[in-house]
């Protein structure tokens, strides 16, 4: 090859690798405003391209975290915060999402430790957005945990203006006792003010109110209240008692009549709609897989099914590895393994639903399609704990598919 090819290809090559760099920098600040427009959901699926493509870096991994713990999964933000600290293990961001995290799970005592290693090693670093983030996390425990803050994170206390422990003033001590040196009577109980601590946001502003009250007015005041708190839990106890039989018969009831819709929509399936059921799927096979392509479109990609009769659907020249090849959303991918997987099943092909299921959990093990669609086949071929297992995962018991798996 001669040096001027080489060089045009060298050319080639470094236009190339710019234009995926550009297009990669483009698709990251689409990423950061969704992120921050609280589409969640989008920014997800966008990330996983990123990923598809071998973008990858700590920064990316925390905002894959961040979408997974401001929608509730928590189990896959600590998973991706992991993945942050393999990328960066000094990466700021997510030892602060780490810390909220704790305390959304209620590990105060593992959130206070991040954020004490924060402060001593980050506070150079630390933005105004940062410090408003730390703050508000643990605004809530400013009163319940200021002792053991004081005691044991002493950064975190003074970041949280807790002020230290009072001593006592040697000095008062000896104006109590008198000249001899002996200690004199405590001042009778009515001539004492009585010191009451105001509100979360008064203490803030170091304000206190003296007032003043006779202790037997106080204790006279709290019988009567729990009086009247007892009388009204147990009137609200018998209300809620009543409501809870209501509701549990309800229930039962509702219960009973979907296992019997159940029963009768199974009994009810022939062959004649089963294939008719299989007619739709060849459609939406073909539409999802051209929607994918659309979606996510590749130089010199392998072209995706076509609506035609060359491209006309056929389970058996469709393989887990040809559709995980293809350069399409993981999500149009998810929906052609769970189609094929479906087609093999009705077809009496149980091995080649399982290859195709199999491939469907490596992509997403929390996909509640998956794992439906594996349950009823493992129950198929006589698996029916690993059927039951699969079942226990779904977030919620689903009637129709324990049928299934009990009467295979």
């Amino acid at each position: 090859m001669s040096s001027t090819a080489k060089k045009i290809l060298r050319q080639q090559a470094k236009k190339q690798a710019g234009q995926r760099a550009a297009s990669a920098a483009a698709r990251r600040e689409e990423v950061t405003r969704l992120i921050d427009g609280g589409k969640y959901a989008d920014a997800v699926d966008l990330i996983a391209e990123l990923v598809s493509d071998k973008i990858v870096d700590a920064d990316l991994c925390c905002q894959l975290a961040t979408c997974y713990f401001m929608t509730g999964d928590f189990d896959r933000a600590g998973k991706w915060i992991e993945n942050t600290f393999y990328y960066n293990p000094g990466h700021l961001g997510s030892r602060m999402l780490l810390g909220r995290l704790c305390l959304m799970e209620n590990k105060i005592e593992d959130a206070f430790k991040i954020f004490e290693y924060i402060l001593r090693n980050y506070s150079g670093v630390l933005t105004e957005d940062d410090r408003i983030t730390i703050e508000d996390s643990l605004f809530a425990y400013y009163r319940l945990e200021e002792d053991n803050i004081r005691k044991n994170y002493p950064l975190l206390a003074k970041f949280m203006d807790i002020p230290p422990a009072e001593e006592p003033d040697e000095g008062d001590a000896a104006s109590q006792n008198g000249p001899d040196g002996q200690e004199e009577a405590p001042a009778p109980e009515e001539s004492k003010p009585k010191i009451t601590v105001m509100s979360l946001d008064d203490i803030k502003k170091n304000i206190t109110t003296a007032v003043t009250g006779s202790a037997k007015v106080i204790k006279d005041s709290l019988s009567d209240a729990v009086a009247l708190g007892r009388e009204t839990v147990q009137e609200k106890a018998g209300e809620v008692r009543e409501s809870v039989r209501e509701k549990a018969g309800e229930v039962r009831d509702s219960v009973r009549e979907k296992v019997a819709e159940v029963r009768e929509q199974i009994g009810s399936i022939d062959s004649g709609s089963i294939k008719d059921t299989l007619d739709s799927l060849k459609e939406r096979i073909n539409s999802a897989a051209k929607a994918g392509e659309e979606e996510a479109p590749r130089a010199g990609a392998v072209s995706a099914f076509e609506a035609s009769e060359a491209a006309e659907y056929a389970p058996d020249e469709e393989t887990p590895e040809t559709i995980t090849g293809r350069s399409i959303a993981l999500t149009a991918k998810l929906r052609l393994l769970n189609f094929f997987a479906g087609a093999h099943y009705v077809d009496g092909n149980i091995a080649k639903a399982l290859d195709f299921l199999t491939a469907a959990l490596a992509i997403d093990e929390n996909d509640e399609a998956t794992i439906k669609n594996l349950a009823v086949v493992k129950a198929a071929k006589g698996d029916r704990d690993g059927a039951l297992q699969l079942a226990a995962q779904l977030p919620a018991a689903d009637l129709a598919l324990l049928y299934v798996i009990n009467h295979q």
